[in-house]
């Protein structure tokens, strides 16, 4: 039985951007996935193949969303390992789709943020900051991923130069989900200001 996919109201002028939305922002709402809808082996993850990028991004979220409930901190480690493998598969099978692909790349750089593994986490957004530049609210989150993740690994200038890119490039969108994020740009770049005074 397949969980149904959480609907949000949205004006059809920003039909498109607000799919992206969507996706980001409805991990918060979507149930644990089911024992039963990813197979596990002793070693292996075999990744259910759907036959849309929807479908198979649908997958991939649940698994991420089942990492991080997880209390365990080396289970949720592993969750979010599985919750990768399951994103592989749509960025994967599904190169060219513009909606759930960006999602699932930039979802990627968020397991590994999650999982503390901040090189990963730089590699995962770097993909998201060069190849979705038309996609704006995954790129605007992946040039705060990026710049955090950076932050993490004490390159702060390098992160600050993300943040500064986030804020110059969407400070006039009208995305609320952008508009947020640049608002928390600005609030990281004063915090790092003030960390660096003392």
């Amino acid at each position: 039985m397949k969980t149904p996919f959480v609907p949000l109201a949205v004006k059809e002028a920003t039909r498109c951007a607000a799919r992206h939305s969507i996706l980001i922002l409805s991990l918060l709402a979507l149930p644990v996935l089911p024992a039963c809808s990813l197979l596990h082996g002793e070693e292996t993850v075999v990744i259910p193949q759907e036959e849309t990028a929807r479908d198979q991004a649908r997958v991939a979220e649940l698994q991420y969303r089942r990492a991080s409930q997880t209390v365990d901190e080396k289970t949720r480690r592993e969750e979010y390992l599985k919750a990768v493998k399951a994103l592989d598969s749509v960025t994967q099978r599904f190169p060219d789709d513009r909606v759930y692909t960006p999602a699932a790349q930039l979802l990627k750089g968020q397991a590994y943020f999650d999982m503390r593994e901040y090189a990963g986490a730089e590699r995962e957004y770097r993909k998201c900051v060069e190849r979705y530049t038309d996609v704006e609210d995954v790129h605007a989150s992946a040039l705060f991923g990026l710049g955090n993740s950076l932050y993490e690994l004490g390159r702060i200038r390098e992160g600050q130069k993300y943040f500064r890119q986030l804020q110059d490039q969407y400070s006039a969108t009208k995305s609320p989900v952008v508009k947020q994020l640049v608002e928390r740009a600005i609030s990281k770049s004063r915090e790092i200001k003030t960390e660096r005074r003392f």
